[in-house]
């Protein structure tokens, strides 16, 4: 059995802040704000199941247990019938093998176009320096 919670009957003078807090300092005005929660596709997805599962009158019970409003019930439904109800967080491993491959294309192309441009520039220096030496005379051979 819980027990009474005491009522600060103040100091007996009659003062406001005798009667508030029983002159003790004030409470912290300070607003403490707390981060967005975020869920996952997996988790609206179990609430939703289980709030379509449920008799009448379990969603109120399954929405107070999780903490939720009916706002997040009707966004996450309309996210599920627009099919964007999808697990976009980064670190999960979730890449078709199609996006495997097309990740490495890429990072093998951008190998070989830094290695073009290396090349280009030798070729480059080639041709300045053979400006400079002037064009060698190929002997002719007798026929």
């Amino acid at each position: 059995m819980s027990q009474p919670i005491p009522i600060n009957r103040g100091s007996g003078d009659g003062s406001p802040q005798s009667l508030t807090n029983g002159g003790g300092p004030s409470p912290s005005t300070e607003v403490q704000i707390k981060p967005r929660r975020r869920f996952t596709a997996a988790y609206k997805r179990r609430i939703l199941d289980e709030a379509a599962a449920a008799p009448h009158g379990g969603v109120g019970l399954i929405l107070r247990r999780e903490n939720l409003t009916h706002a997040h019930l009707q966004t996450w439904r309309q996210q599920l019938r627009k099919g964007v109800l999808v697990d976009l967080r980064p670190d999960r491993p979730s890449k078709t093998e199609l996006e495997r491959e097309n990740h490495e294309l890429k990072r093998e192309n951008a190998k070989l176009k830094a290695e073009a441009e290396k090349l280009g520039i030798i070729v480059e220096y080639q041709k300045r320096l053979a400006k400079l030496l002037g064009e060698p005379k190929i002997p002719e051979t007798p026929s």
